[in-house]
């Protein structure tokens, strides 16, 4: 992928970096799985694809590496984004609403603002 053997292929490119993010997540890899989600950040910036839950899923994942890393006022940003753009109704929505819920109040926690992250964690549990 660094080599940029799908430079053609943005959107192809974008899934593998998150692909490759998830893996890195899942074995606490936790600096690689960033540098992964950073290139598909990037990437989806300069090429937007038409799912419209493409950036929200991507932010998340970011945000819930970021976290993990304890980078939490830079996690906050992606998380805030994500909310403000789930505007719809639907069940995958939902799902995605109530992650980006969960992991604000776990920030806003860590950054010891209590009084914000308790009122997220109802609507996180939905």
């Amino acid at each position: 992928l660094d080599e940029g053997e799908f430079a053609n292929d943005p959107e192809t490119e974008i899934v593998l970096h998150s692909c490759l993010g998830g893996a890195f997540q899942g074995t606490n890899d936790f600096e690689e799985a960033e540098r992964h989600y950073r290139a598909a950040d990037e990437l989806l910036t300069a090429h937007p694809i038409a799912d419209p839950t493409a950036r929200p899923r991507l932010d998340l994942d970011y945000a819930d590496v970021l976290l993990s890393r304890g980078k939490h006022a830079e996690a906050e940003p992606r998380l805030r984004a994500v909310l403000a753009a789930l505007t719809g109704e639907s069940g995958d929505e939902d799902v995605l609403r109530a992650r980006a819920h969960q992991q604000l109040a776990t920030s806003r926690y860590n950054l010891g603002a209590t009084d914000e992250g308790e009122p997220l964690r109802p609507t996180a549990a939905l």
